[in-house]
């Protein structure tokens, strides 16, 4: 929630950077279909003139490539 702040408030750069870091840290199975889905919540709230920064598009592959898990109940 925080780093959407950001980047509605216009500060892409450090939504995505925190964005990626908290993303990164959780693992595999932690990444369940809420958590890609808020992930994928901040990468699309980014302006259209920044999605080609090397940060955004890093982002965009670790959110695309990080496997959602639904969690067992």
């Amino acid at each position: 929630m925080r780093a959407a702040g950001h980047v509605r408030s216009g500060d892409a750069t450090e939504g995505v950077r925190h964005a990626h870091a908290v993303y990164e840290a959780q693992p595999h199975e932690r990444r369940t279909v809420m958590v890609t889905s808020l992930a994928r919540q901040v990468a699309d709230a980014v302006p259209a003139a920044r999605r080609a920064d090397p940060l955004v598009v890093g982002y965009r592959e670790l959110v695309a490539s990080g496997s959602a898990h639904r969690l067992s109940t």
